[in-house]
């Protein structure tokens, strides 16, 4: 009735009893219906749609993009619809979702803006240094971003005065995190670089991103290895590499954001193949603690300083093996480990790739075997059975 909407009184009160009849008289008649459909949340986060049909009816609920690609979907069957999209990645636009059954009117409703932020984030470039020259492994780097909406994209390399040498890419792009490639060529002059990006779309909507580049041909080849290391094994990590001119270097060693050791002072090197070496050690000649570590080789040279670095981890602990059972053959692993099982002549190997329990099924029970665990800076332990 118009006093349940508004300011009046109307109808009366013999009409205003009459009225839910009235209602549930209409709804009787005529096709099936859709009552109260709603979608409750916004983007970024659930939104539950809900409504109520007339009878129990299949029913189907479909969220469209701004490009009219169906972005979500559910279906089913009663006379209450209920059903939410987890809409925490999707990406910031306007959609359409409907709410839909075979021979009624469709409940409909928008999510959303349909002004879509353009933004450019999570700009990067792996590796940020590039030696063109030589060795082509570190010639080239990928460059990532994440676009808010679809926009031409326009990355180009700037030196440090700020003068534009070369555009890499322009191209329309997607919304959504993309990447490109850029290969540094032979005779670009050492330095440091800026690749800036810029997206901009049809409505004059912008944005831009910096991202630093170091070019330096003085040191090619850059390598270090192993990865994975022991002093108690007397092992010591690696920087390779060969220098095309003489430069002074000095290699660091870190651990978080404080140097531990320095293997090699600062010192002038001449051009030609170099190999440096950090043993494990700290000055005082005590192993360091097992863990993490960066090894931080800073090079001047004609044109610049700068530093290159690479990650490497020590491990100088033995794999611990707790004994489950010497009957069974179950062994606990303390780290990833290469095991064998020794039986007489016969050997028995499996890869462990985290710290687990294991077991080694055989036909027949062994009288007498030995386990050995290797983990993958080649540190060793074993444990041997034999019955009585």
């Amino acid at each position: 009735g118009h006093r349940d909407t508004n300011y009046t009184d109307c109808p009366g009160n013999g009409l205003y009893a009459q009225l839910p009849q009235i209602a549930r008289d209409v709804a009787a008649i005529g096709g099936p219906k859709i009552y109260a459909p709603q979608a409750l949340g916004k983007l970024g986060g659930p939104i539950r749609f809900s409504a109520k049909l007339s009878a129990s009816l299949p029913w189907t609920v479909t969220v469209v993009d701004a490009a009219g690609a169906v972005a979500a979907q559910s279906s089913g069957t009663g006379s209450l619809v209920d059903w939410t999209w987890d809409a925490s990645l999707a990406p910031m636009q306007k959609y359409t979702w409907t709410i839909a059954s075979p021979g009624a009117r469709s409940g409909t409703g928008t999510i959303g803006s349909g002004s879509i932020p353009l933004t450019l984030a999570n700009a990067t470039a792996t590796p940020a240094f590039l030696a063109p020259g030589g060795d082509p492994s570190d010639d080239m780097t990928t460059i990532a971003y994440t676009l808010g909406a679809a926009a031409t994209v326009t990355a180009t390399l700037v030196d440090a005065n700020g003068q534009t040498i070369a555009t890499i890419f322009s191209a329309p792009q997607p919304a959504g995190t993309q990447t490109l490639t850029y290969t540094a060529t032979v005779g670009l002059g050492n330095g440091a670089y800026t690749i800036q990006l810029s997206a901009s779309t049809a409505d004059l909507k912008t944005a831009t991103a910096s991202i630093p580049l170091t070019i330096d041909d003085s040191l090619d080849a850059f390598v270090a290895q192993p990865a994975v290391f022991s002093a108690a094994k007397a092992q010591s990590a690696s920087l390779a590499f060969t220098l095309t001119r003489p430069v002074t270097m000095q290699l660091q060693v870190l651990q978080g954001a404080t140097v531990v050791a320095t293997p090699v002072p600062v010192a002038s090197f001449a051009a030609g193949a170099q190999t440096l070496t950090w043993n494990g050690r700290l000055p005082d000649g005590t192993v360091a603690p097992d863990g993490s570590y960066t090894l931080s080789l800073t090079v001047t040279d004609p044109s610049l300083t700068f530093t290159r670095t690479v990650s490497v981890v020590l491990d100088s602990t033995p794999p611990v093996i707790t004994v489950l059972s010497y009957k069974t053959l179950r062994f606990r692993l303390s780290e990833p480990v290469t095991l064998t099982l020794v039986v007489g002549a016969s050997r028995y190997s499996r890869t462990l790739k985290t710290a687990a329990a294991t077991s080694f099924w055989l036909k027949q029970k062994p009288r007498a075997y030995r386990l050995i665990a290797t983990d993958a800076a080649g540190n060793v332990s074993s444990v041997s059975y034999r019955a009585r």
